[in-house]
This record gives C-alpha cells, sequence and structure tokens, in this order.
C-alpha cells in the first residue's frame, strides 16, 4: 500500500493506494484555527493508528508551499 498526505495547519488529508494504483482510502481531517497545534498532531497520530490493518511499504509527504 501506498499513502499520500498532505499536511497543513487547517486541513490534513491522506490517500491509501493498493500496489495497482487502486483507490483503497482517502479522507481528511480539518482543525479549528484555536486548536492547539500539538492536539492536532495527536489526532493525526491516532488517525495513522488507525492504517495498521494495511501493509503499507511506502509515505510520500507533499512538499510544502514557500511563499516569498
Amino acid at each position: 500500500m501506498i499513502v499520500g498526505i498532505d499536511i497543513s495547519t487547517a486541513v490534513c488529508g491522506w490517500t491509501i493506494l493498493d500496489a495497482k494504483g487502486h483507490l483503497v482510502d482517502i479522507g481528511h481531517l480539518e482543525f479549528d484555527k484555536d486548536t492547539d497545534l500539538y492536539y492536532r498532531l495527536r489526532q493525526f497520530v491516532g488517525l495513522i493508528h488507525t492504517w495498521q490493518h494495511h501493509a503499507i511499504t511506502s509515505v510520500f509527504i507533499e512538499e510544502p508551499a514557500k511563499f516569498f
């Protein structure tokens, strides 16, 4: 399984694909602007634990956008 992750401060999205590129799971977590950063992290870590039944072989994380 392949996991793609888009992490930002307001929304964290993910997609899980099987070895043939077929969609297995997709979703996102939305956070209030007043939510503590550590709370957001704990929520995301909890989400990752739900993926334990998938045989994940690769993880891809979107590169952060850099605005100048």
